[in-house]
Parts: structure tokens; C-alpha cells; sequence
């Protein structure tokens, strides 16, 4: 679909197959050095992905997304409690390129910790 300005993208996606593909696209998302944990494998195994709809809308010119929105209804089983999840958000993407520096502060660098070396001491 399209306006004068936008391209419009839809995905409207629900049922086995689908939570079936989620989860295999979740499961390799990790990095190659990264091997996912027992917990969250778990988690990944305990989640059925019941419907998902998302609308991209990208700029005919630029081909920058200006915004989108998801609907996602899912269900999370951990241990013995089940958590029914619906979700529901609507994003506009603006100055895209438009900010010149991000600086981080002296302090943050100092007090940063290591990722790996942080997963390395569990």
C-alpha cells in the first residue's frame, strides 16, 4: 500500500507455524559466541506468540521509517504461572541524521562493566 508520501508495509501473522518461526528467529538472534542459557531457552520454549500485526511506514524519499506501530498478543509460561500479554504500541521515528555528537560522560566510561566478563561470573 502507499500514500503520496509513504510506502505502507503490513504483516498481519498468527497461529503454530508463525510462533514456530518467532521462536527459531529468536533462538539464532544470539551471537555465535553468546550460546543462549538454560533460562532463557527455557523461556523461548514457554512462550506462544498468538498474533502479531505491524505497519512500517517508510518514506518515499529518504526511504527512512517514520514510524510504526505492533500489536503482538502472547502467552509466557513460567514455571507454573501462566502470563497472558497483550501489547500494543504506535512509534514516530523523527530527526533522523539531524543530531551531530552524542557524547558519554567521563563517569559512565569509568563505571562501565564488560557484558562478557559480567556473564562470565555467574
Amino acid at each position: 500500500m502507499k500514500t503520496d508520501d509513504e510506502y505502507i508495509l503490513t504483516l498481519n501473522a498468527s497461529g503454530d507455524k508463525f510462533s514456530s518461526l518467532m521462536k527459531e528467529l529468536m533462538g539464532s538472534a544470539f551471537p555465535a559466541d553468546m550460546a543462549m542459557t538454560e533460562e532463557e531457552a527455557d523461556l523461548l520454549n514457554n512462550m506462544d506468540l498468538k498474533s502479531l500485526d505491524v505497519t512500517i511506514y517508510i518514506d518515499k524519499e529518504t526511504f527512512y521509517t517514520n514510524a510504526f506501530d505492533m500489536n503482538m498478543d502472547m502467552t509466557m509460561k513460567i514455571e507454573e504461572e501462566e502470563m497472558h500479554i497483550v501489547q500494543e504500541m504506535k512509534s514516530v521515528i523523527t530527526k533522523i541524521n539531524e543530531i551531530d555528537e552524542i557524547v558519554v560522560p567521563q563517569e559512565v566510561i569509568d563505571s562501565a562493566v564488560d557484558l562478557e566478563e559480567l556473564m562470565g561470573q555467574e
